[in-house]
């Protein structure tokens, strides 16, 4: 995915302002990203070690700075949950998943992979520093959302004081900034 990654945004001529990094936040000793991409590899940190998976992120990430992530997250035990996990064994057949694999779904979702709910999600990014975690895209059991750490002012952190269009320039500044400068 990294090699995908240094592809693309070499064509997209930004490469050479971004810095990509393979491994575990916590092992990052910098202290002042622009901006964190986390696309599908939350569900791959159990449960009760998300809070510190989080706060690492959160940590490394320069006031003002940006998160973007995409995970599976489903309430596992809420009534829509067979249907939604039906209809993402559809999507993973059409992707050439063997029916031993379909019949292991559930429970690799419920004991392998440390799949939360997208309100546990949302309190675990609150509990790490992020007060406001605005979801962005779902597919199915798919879920993303962006944060931006607070900015520090007087000592209290002060949310974005331009709203909801902060976030969406924050965003839009993405395509135009850098992982890291």
């Amino acid at each position: 995915m990294l090699e995908v990654g240094r592809r693309r945004l070499k064509d997209a001529g930004v490469l050479d302002r971004c810095r990509l990094v393979q491994g575990h936040a916590s092992d990052v000793a910098d202290t002042d990203f622009d901006a964190a991409v986390n696309l599908l590899v939350a569900h791959f940190i159990k449960a009760d070690e998300r809070p510190a998976f989080y706060r690492a992120i959160h940590d490394r990430l320069k006031p003002g700075g940006c998160l973007l992530s995409a995970e599976i997250s489903a309430a596992l035990d809420a009534p829509e949950f067979p249907t939604m996990l039906e209809n993402w064994k559809q999507v993973q057949r059409l992707m050439g998943a063997s029916d031993e694999s379909l019949a292991q779904l559930e429970g690799m979702l419920r004991t392998t992979l440390g799949v939360v709910s997208p309100a546990d999600t949302e309190a675990l990014w609150r509990g790490a520093g992020f007060p406001l975690a605005v979801p962005f895209f779902q597919t199915f059991i798919v879920q993303g959302w962006y944060a931006l750490r607070p900015i520090e002012k007087d000592n209290s952190p002060e949310l974005f004081s331009g709203g909801h269009s902060v976030h969406m320039s924050a965003l839009s500044a993405l395509k135009q900034t850098t992982v890291r400068r």
